[in-house]
């Protein structure tokens, strides 16, 4: 049997019950302003996967970056609602 995965061409088919795949994910984030409505911060992330070997053909960089930008909003005060 010949199935096509995501697009990527043809890969005969392989059908396992179970596969565990395991991640950890460090990150952080720094407040660069804040105002009265709200804070800003930049950051980022790294995951990095351990993946079985019957997975690694689909899984073909097991890790992942992330950079952004994080809007919080400053709680609102109970004495100034109505």
């Amino acid at each position: 049997m010949v199935v096509t995965v995501l697009g990527a061409g043809s890969a005969r088919a392989q059908f396992h019950r179970i596969s565990h795949v395991a991640a950890v994910t460090l990150g952080y984030v720094h407040d660069v302003s804040q105002q009265r409505w709200g804070r800003i911060g930049i950051g980022g992330d790294a995951t990095v996967y351990h993946v079985p070997d019957n997975l690694l053909e689909f899984y073909a960089a097991p890790h992942s970056f992330h950079v952004f930008v994080r809007y919080r909003p400053l709680a609102m005060s109970h004495a100034h609602m109505h």
